[in-house]
């Protein structure tokens, strides 16, 4: 199945049972009956979803028709608008007023071609109101901000006012998964297929496609780890791997293309002899790929201020470094600290286990190392296991399943 034809069916079912309240300014509001029963998102939730508070999109005073703005009415309804935007120290802009200011702009010229600029900033102003009213409201918002968009699409699904609703519902869902801790993974999940429909749809915006696929793809990577159900955590990959592809085989020139390309090279070690992997050791000597072999290694890219390495995957080493001797497991740490006396200092007084990689060269150390770069590495603590053979079992590891399978790899060992 195309990403198109399954992101349509998403958008088509977003809309399913939602109300008659708006102006019908475009095509009207999409009936149930036009939604296909057993869309692929029918049994989801209508997650709520962001990339991060990304610009509004408010467009420049150029381009006016029709003469002088103070004697044009649509042009005096936008400049409205944008005063309006402006938030005064007591609250936020009067989302609802712009809603209906939009509306009034679109029902007075949604016929005239002439006018194609003004009715798309009208466009991104209602869309704005709507997504900002949908982020702070209830679920009516939400299914409103949804046909609004539905009916972009109808009108025109190749306009670049289609695009503009395609766009808002991604930022929605970026946003919200960022909101909402308790549908996280659902609102990622749309994130990235949002993001994926818009890249498929309307190639030609390569800046805003390049933008949400990496975005998408790096939320529901680092979701991923933190998500409550494996089955959950093997969702947002999946997620996340189709993204990276797309930007991988689109836009592979661009900086975001080239970090996709990284992130794939590491998803697809799970089952492959681990190579492209050295470097200098904290105590002295150097390490690589060739001598991960003959016992368990345990890999963990870290850094000393990371919370979630201090209290989950520190207590998990200890605990595996104190139940299996050197013989058969190895632990081998990536510091992904700028300073290497902040990294042996937290080394020494907390009691790190293992081997630890360090890079001397300023340029190598941190988020620089060439480890980091090669693979993909997008955050810490980032954990691998390595069987005896030298064969990669896991990466991205979630500390809830580490270990058991420490267990299971050392259970099925060949026996000397």
């Amino acid at each position: 199945m195309s990403v198109r034809l399954f992101a349509a069916g998403l958008l088509l079912t977003a809309v399913v049972g939602c109300g008659n309240s708006s102006p019908e300014v475009l095509t009207g509001s999409p009936s149930a009956d036009s939604v296909s029963a057993d869309s692929a998102s029918s049994s989801a939730p209508l997650v709520e979803a962001s990339i991060a508070a990304a610009e509004t999109d408010i467009p420049s005073d150029g381009g006016q028709v029709g003469g002088n703005a103070s004697s044009d009415p649509v042009r005096r309804r936008l400049k409205a608008i944008e005063r309006m935007l402006i938030a005064d120290d007591h609250g936020q802009p009067p989302w609802p007023d712009i809603v209906q200011a939009a509306y009034d702009v679109l029902k007075e010229i949604k016929d005239d071609p002439a006018r194609q600029e003004e009715f798309l900033e009208a466009i991104r102003h209602l869309l704005n109101a709507r997504m900002q009213m949908a982020l702070q409201g209830t679920r009516t918002e939400t299914d409103q901000l949804f046909r609004d968009v539905e009916a972009l699409s109808r009108r025109d699904p190749d306009s670049e006012a289609a695009a503009e609703g395609i766009y808002y519902l991604a930022r929605f869902a970026h946003t919200r998964a960022r909101q909402k801790k308790a549908y996280r993974t659902e609102w990622n999940v749309n994130f990235a297929r949002w993001a994926r429909e818009f890249a498929e749809r309307f190639p030609e915006q390569s800046e805003r496609a390049v933008r949400l696929l990496f975005g998408a793809g790096r939320s529901c990577e680092m979701a991923s780890p933190l998500a409550d159900h494996e089955d959950d955590s093997t969702l947002l990959r999946a997620e996340a791997r189709l993204c990276y592809m797309m930007l991988q085989s689109r836009w592979p020139h661009t900086p975001q293309g080239q970090d996709a390309v990284a992130v794939l090279r590491r998803y697809g070690l799970p089952g492959k002899r681990l190579t492209q992997f050295s470097g200098p050791l904290n105590g002295g000597g150097h390490l690589s790929a060739d001598e991960l072999t003959g016992r368990i290694t345990v890999i963990c890219f870290w850094d000393s201020a990371s919370r979630e390495f201090a209290a989950a995957w520190l207590p998990l080493l200890k605990t595996v470094a104190s139940e299996w001797d050197s013989q058969n497991l190895r632990i081998v740490g990536v510091s992904l600290d700028d300073d290497p006396d902040v990294c042996r200092r937290f080394i020494r007084d907390h009691g790190v286990p293992g081997d630890q990689i360090c890079f001397d060269s300023p340029k190598q150390r941190g988020w620089n190392s060439p480890l980091v770069r090669f693979w993909g590495i997008s955050q810490s603590p980032c954990v691998w296991l390595v069987d005896s053979q030298g064969i990669v079992v896991a990466v991205d590891m979630r500390p809830q399943e580490f270990m058991e399978r420490i267990r299971q790899m050392h259970d099925a060992r060949p026996q000397t």
